[in-house]
């Protein structure tokens, strides 16, 4: 049968970004799982569209309503208002403001002992939107925001319907102000579990709720991606600009991080029920009562109390011997037969090595560990693989990996003999902590059997594990 890539170096290069949804030159950085890739569902939204702020009820973008889950008006000084609500620009934008005079009273548990202390603050309006439908786990949501430059709360976080199991995708308090300045440098990532009556709060307390980046001072400089991806009722991983930064496992203490529910709170179920999604802006009682709301000249600055969302994009595991297609309604979604192909990197059929052995490595070429995975792989280890496409089209090439190198690390993509770019391959935190890197491009390959090679390159003498080749047609030529 005859092979070709396409009649130049440059059409194997060819973008896809006619095709393309905004989130996808990122690819999704949590692991599908064996034999499952991930299918994009119909919560996820760019935000191309206009949405006018309103005070009145609303529903947006046919996804979105214009406040919170229930008719709570919001934590402490909070006043969830409607209006505080809109799009455009091709964001979501989730705004805080003051009415000169308006206070609200609250309680709050500042020593956390049980015994509560009345507050009265100036109250503060803000915008906030629930999900028309629901998620739960297996699941994984990301969304790439830009932090309010408040001393209040940027959130993107789940809440079951009966308030009593929450996940905190992102909780954030931006503002660079002195009072400020330690939660402007760190991101929380945390849960909570509730009974209502009597009311018991459980909700990990350790560093690990705390995010600090490396090279990152102050998060609301820069736009961020965060995620999180719900594994199973006792497992989160909390994700940011693709990189894994947190694992919450089991349902008690491991590890000297708190876990998942060891109060018992679920009886032992674990995090369970189906989640609203919600985005808002929050000025919350412990917060405020501790000085660190916003003052009335501060509020004033629209820019600095505006919570802006890029894009939210929510992925399902999906087996991966049937077409994959985006459910979004994105033009993306309209390419057709979007094929998945599965490939474990054990499956070589030929294997080797193109530079000098590195001590402590006993294999040339890449190792069989069983299930399908490699190991004791360092740079200059390459496989080589059969692939055959049913198709011509345009195809985005991806490799689950893990290592817990910090840099150096890459794949060399070669498709029959033709260098065609290298993935950038990222830490994923551990040797069997396993994430999805793929080639920046897609490539136009014609249809037939093509020889595939993957080779470990960079700096890094021990390169990464190997678990699966993932190839998906993304479009026709």
């Amino acid at each position: 049968m005859k092979k070709h890539i396409s009649c130049c170096i440059a059409l194997m290069l060819t973008s896809v970004a006619s095709l393309a949804a905004d989130w996808d030159a990122y690819p999704v950085p949590a692991s599908a799982g064996a034999g499952k890739v991930w299918q994009l569902q119909s919560q996820s939204d760019e935000f191309n569209y206009n949405f006018s702020a309103t005070a009145a009820a609303a529903t947006f973008g046919g996804k979105w309503t214009n406040f919170y889950h229930n008719t709570w008006e919001g934590p402490g000084p909070t006043r969830w208002m409607r209006e505080n609500t809109s799009v455009s620009g091709g964001q979501l934008q989730i705004k805080a403001t003051r009415v000169a005079g308006e206070t609200k009273t609250y309680d709050v548990d500042l020593n956390l002992d049980g015994v509560n202390e009345q507050f009265t603050s100036p109250a503060t309006r803000a915008g906030c939107i629930t999900s028309t439908t629901r998620v739960k786990y297996p699941v994984f949501i990301e969304a790439r925001v830009k932090i309010a430059n408040a001393v209040m709360a940027s959130d993107v976080w789940m809440l079951s319907p009966d308030d009593t199991e929450e996940i905190d995708i992102l909780e954030a308090y931006g503002g660079k102000a002195a009072r400020n300045d330690w939660f402007a440098q760190r991101l929380h990532l945390s849960h909570h579990l509730f009974i209502r009556n009597p009311f018991t709060d459980y909700q990990p307390r350790d560093a690990s709720t705390w995010y600090a980046g490396a090279g990152v001072t102050y998060w609301a400089d820069n736009w961020v991606r965060i995620g999180v991806n719900w594994v199973s009722p006792t497992r989160l991983e909390y994700y940011v600009n693709g990189q894994l930064v947190k694992v919450m496992d089991k349902l008690n203490t491991v590890n000297g991080i708190d876990g998942i529910d060891p109060w018992n709170i679920t009886g032992g179920k674990g995090i369970t029920k189906e989640m609203d999604i919600i985005i808002n802006m929050e000025d919350q009682n412990w917060n405020a009562a501790q000085g660190r709301q916003p003052t009335d000249a501060e509020i004033t600055n629209a820019s600095n109390h505006t919570f802006k969302v890029d894009w939210i994009r929510v992925y399902k595991p999906v087996t991966a011997t049937t077409s994959s297609s985006s459910s979004n309604g994105s033009a993306a979604s309209s390419a057709s037969s979007n094929t998945v192909q599965l490939i474990d990197f054990a499956n070589y059929f030929d294997t080797g090595k193109v530079t000098a052995s590195v001590s402590g490595d006993n294999y040339i070429g890449f190792n069989k560990s069983g299930g399908g995975n490699i190991n004791y792989n360092t740079v200059g280890d390459w496989g080589d693989y059969l692939v055959t496409l049913p198709n011509d089209g345009k195809y985005k090439f991806e490799i689950i990996t893990a290592s817990p190198m910090t840099s150096g690390l890459g794949a060399k993509l070669i498709i029959d003999g033709i260098y065609v770019g290298t993935i950038s391959v990222g830490s994923t935190g551990g040797w069997e902590v396993y994430s999805a890197f793929a080639l920046a491009n897609s490539i136009s390959i014609g249809a037939g059997t093509h020889t595939v090679r993957i080779e470990s390159t960079g700096s890094s003498s021990w390169q990464w594990n190997g678990d699966q080749i993932r190839i998906t047609r993304v479009g026709s030529l």
